[in-house]
């Protein structure tokens, strides 16, 4: 499905100069149709434009064409992702598509105890520190400089919601370790520092 967002700043919001690059954070789920081809889900978005939520799970009444609301047609459940520019000079980088498919993970809310015993710098190398922290009763993986929460599917598993990230803590003789994965299980070992 096709559709244009023009987001209107958010009271405090700077609005960017022409130029200047921006960010969308959209997450999109398609409408879904029976075998007869009538609606069964309307489409829903949300969207973040430069980190401030402007849209949250809005449902969508209908096809977004430029000047019309046509009604829904059956289509099949993936199609291409079109992007335009209104005849504006506009260039698009680091576009990331990341399908989510159904939420399958259970999540465990763990107390502030047990979060705090993961909690602590751990080395991969002598040049690759990790650091886990907690605020405001969450777990936070820093990677490459950005914070990504981590959310419990077992009392020592974790996941990031935002990027493919998987972080499990073990205990490994007098070591506490995490292995740590982006986009596959298993991942880099890392030992915590005492």
């Amino acid at each position: 499905m096709r559709f244009d967002l023009q987001p209107v700043p958010a009271p405090g919001q700077r609005v960017a100069s022409p130029g200047e690059w921006q960010s969308f954070d959209i997450l999109w789920t398609a409408p879904r149709f029976d075998a007869d081809g009538r609606l069964v889900s309307p489409a829903r978005v949300t969207l973040f434009h430069n980190g401030v939520l402007v849209h949250h799970n809005a449902e969508l009444i209908g096809n977004t064409g430029w000047v019309t609301r046509g009604p829904y047609r059956a289509h099949p459940e993936k199609l291409p992702l079109a992007l335009q520019d209104h005849g504006n000079p506009v260039r698009y980088r680091n576009i990331w598509v990341r399908e989510l498919g159904p939420a399958t993970r259970p999540e465990y809310f763990l107390s502030d105890a047990a979060l705090n015993g993961f909690v602590g710098k751990y080395e991969i190398n002598r040049d690759w520190i990790v650091d886990i922290t907690r605020r405001d009763g969450n777990l936070f993986f820093q990677w490459a400089g950005e914070d990504f929460l981590l959310f419990a599917t077992s009392p020592n598993r974790f996941f990031a919601k935002t990027t493919d990230v998987q972080a499990e803590f073990k205990t490994e003789g007098t070591d506490d370790v995490v292995y740590i994965s982006v986009g596959e299980e298993g991942g880099m070992r890392a030992r915590k520092l005492k």
